[in-house]
C-alpha cells in the first residue's frame, strides 16, 4: 500500500446495508436544526429556478414551428388534430431530462436525505414540466382548430393521444433498461415518437372521419390518462420509501 504525506491511497468499500442507516441518520439532522418543511409554493419557485433554459426555448421553437405549419400548409391538406398528432408529441420530448435530473446527475441519495424528500422534488418538477406541456398542447390545439376551422374537441383528442401513450410506455421503459443519463432518455423518447409518426401515417387517415374511429380514440385517450395517473403514483410511491432503484455512487 503506498502512502504518501502520511495518508492511505486504501478506500475502504461502502457496504450497501448502511445506505438506509446513513439516510435517516441525515433525515433527522436536517429535521432537528431545521424541522419545518419549506412551503410548496417557495418549493415549486425553488424547483422552477433548476429547469433547464433548453426546455424553455424548446417549447418556444414547437410552438413557432406549429404556428408556421397552421399558416403554411392550405386548409384541407391536413385536419387540425392530425397536424397536433405529429408535432404533440415534440412538446414533451424534453420532460424527462428535467423530470429525472436527480437520477442523470447521480444525486438521488443526496436529495434522499434533504428535509424535502426525493419524492416531493420530483413532484414539483413533475408538476412545472407537466402543466407547462398540457398548457402549450392546449395552445397549439386552439391554433390549429382556429387556423383551420375544425373542432377544437377532436383537436384535442387526435392530439392528445400519443402525446400521452408516448409518456405512458417511456416511463416503464426507462425503470426496466436502467437508463441514467440525459440523451439516452431523448433517445429513448425519439424512438417512441418516430414510432408514433409511422403509425400516424399508416392508420390515420383512413380513420379520421368515422363516427366509430373518435370513440374509440376517446376511450384511448382516457385509458393512457388513467393508466399514466397510475404509473406516475407508483413511481412517486417508490421514491418516498427510496426504493427507485439506484446504487449509492
Amino acid at each position: 500500500m503506498n502512502q504518501k504525506h502520511g495518508y492511505s491511497d486504501f478506500i475502504p468499500a461502502f457496504h450497501e446495508d448502511n445506505r438506509e442507516n446513513t439516510l435517516k441518520a441525515c433525515r433527522q439532522y436536517m429535521q432537528s436544526h431545521i424541522p419545518e418543511k419549506t412551503p410548496y409554493v417557495r418549493l415549486f419557485s425553488q424547483q422552477l429556478r433548476y429547469i433547464s433554459p433548453l426546455f424553455w426555448i424548446w417549447q418556444i421553437i414547437v410552438f413557432l414551428g406549429v404556428m408556421i405549419l397552421a399558416v403554411a400548409v392550405p386548409k384541407g391538406e391536413m385536419f387540425a388534430g392530425e397536424l397536433l398528432y405529429y408535432t404533440g408529441p415534440l412538446v414533451g420530448i424534453l420532460a424527462y431530462p428535467e423530470m429525472f435530473r436527480d437520477l442523470f446527475y447521480d444525486m438521488s441519495e443526496i436529495e434522499n436525505s434533504c428535509k424535502n424528500n426525493s419524492a416531493t422534488l420530483f413532484v414539483m418538477r413533475l408538476l412545472i414540466v407537466g402543466v407547462m406541456n398540457l398548457l402549450l398542447l392546449t395552445l397549439l390545439a386552439v391554433v390549429t382548430s382556429t387556423a383551420w376551422d375544425d373542432s377544437f374537441l377532436r383537436t384535442v383528442i387526435f392530439g392528445m393521444t400519443p402525446f400521452l401513450w408516448i409518456h405512458l410506455i417511456t416511463l416503464p421503459l426507462l425503470r426496466v433498461t436502467q437508463i441514467r443519463s440525459r440523451i439516452g432518455a431523448l433517445v429513448l423518447s425519439a424512438c417512441l415518437t418516430a414510432a408514433a409518426w409511422m403509425f400516424g401515417a399508416m392508420r390515420l387517415r383512413p380513420m379520421e372521419m368515422e363516427y366509430g374511429s373518435m370513440l374509440l380514440w376517446t376511450a384511448s385517450l382516457a385509458m393512457a390518462a388513467i393508466l399514466l395517473c397510475v404509473e406516475l403514483g407508483i413511481l412517486i410511491k417508490e421514491r418516498k420509501s427510496g426504493e427507485e432503484g439506484i446504487l449509492w455512487n
